[in-house]
């Protein structure tokens, strides 16, 4: 899953983060953006521990903490992408150990 969160100026990607931690302990930051929104991915499935971070999402947004939230299923092509990020990323690590080891 993907949770989006507008974020208030004041207030810090890190700082969600670790409120949120405490309900998906495999939360991670997939874009995070400068006074605007950060994304989160979690691959936890819906159980009670999910919807106590939306409740707890909910009430940073009553306390003004942050703007506003959404959650996302990640999709096929999502999934894809990260595939492909990923094996792109371990190729180019092999690639730059061997030139070294040409060197």
């Amino acid at each position: 899953y993907k949770i989006i969160i507008n974020k208030q100026n004041n207030f810090y990607t890190n700082d969600i983060k670790n409120s949120l931690c405490h309900y998906l302990p495999e939360l991670k930051i997939e874009i995070d953006i400068h006074g605007g929104d950060v994304v989160f991915r979690t691959n936890q499935q819906p159980n009670k521990q999910f919807v106590q971070a939306l409740h707890h999402l909910e009430t940073m947004k009553q306390e003004n903490r942050i703007k506003d939230y959404g959650v996302q299923n990640s999709t096929m092509d999502d999934v894809f992408l990260k595939l492909t990020r990923d094996t792109n990323i371990e190729n180019e690590s092999k690639s730059i150990s061997m030139n070294t080891d040409i060197l």
